[in-house]
């Protein structure tokens, strides 16, 4: 999918999502559905139902999870570390139940939507991850969902300045200072109580995390 293309709002595209949200196969997440949040991502707009939209974040966001989970089951080999997957199950659930909580999209839809974009790249750790979430979700304003037609009018204005933004600064994780202030809170992490931290290739016996 071309990084700087966003895709207007056809009736089709409607009908596909409305037909999503009532099939059993949720895991099964094609392009044409996945360039929706590519393009809330870029722009903040959404013309979608949000009763529908909100399946759709939620559907996507457990693959991404479960993507996650299997690979620190892969990694428990490798660094003996176990994944705690009660702990696991519960925060997943809580999150899905905050998404499902909010009566409109979130303020924060957009971010949110960027961190359904490119997980694995900007993130190597799932306790990193999980807490950039949970900022994501932990807000009560909400936008608004525009007509389709208001929404192709705006469409190509908001991704002109998505462009824009992108040759002056790059997407960012939450960092390792920002983790260890939560995890001073909050220790319901994944593995053991311990931080879970993806061993960089080539840098086995390190415990730095890769933030890049």
């Amino acid at each position: 999918m071309d990084e700087y293309h966003s895709y207007l709002y056809t009736p089709e595209q409607g009908e596909l999502l409305q037909r999503f949200i009532t099939t059993e196969d949720k895991l099964n997440i094609s392009k044409e559905l996945r360039s929706i949040i590519v393009n809330i991502s870029k722009t903040g707009l959404t013309c979608y139902p949000w009763e529908q939209l909100k399946i759709l974040l939620q559907s996507t966001l457990s693959t991404i999870l479960e993507g996650f989970k299997n690979k620190l089951l892969t990694e428990k080999v490798k660094s003996g570390i176990a994944l705690d997957q009660e702990k696991f199950q519960r925060k997943k659930e809580q999150l899905l139940q905050l998404i499902d909580s909010f009566e409109g999209p979130p303020f924060t839809l957009q971010r949110f939507c960027e961190l359904l974009v490119d997980p694995y790249t900007l993130y190597s750790s799932l306790d990193t991850y999980i807490f950039a979430l949970e900022k994501m979700l932990s807000v009560s304003a909400l936008i608004k969902t525009l007509d389709p037609s208001e929404y192709n009018r705006q469409l190509p204005i908001q991704t002109a300045a998505f462009i824009a933004a992108t040759k002056i600064t790059k997407l960012s994780p939450i960092s390792t200072e920002q983790l260890n202030a939560m995890n001073e809170i909050n220790s319901d992490t994944f593995s053991n109580g311990t931080e879970f931290a993806t061993r960089i290739p080539g840098s086995e016996g390190s415990d730095r995390m890769d933030t890049s």
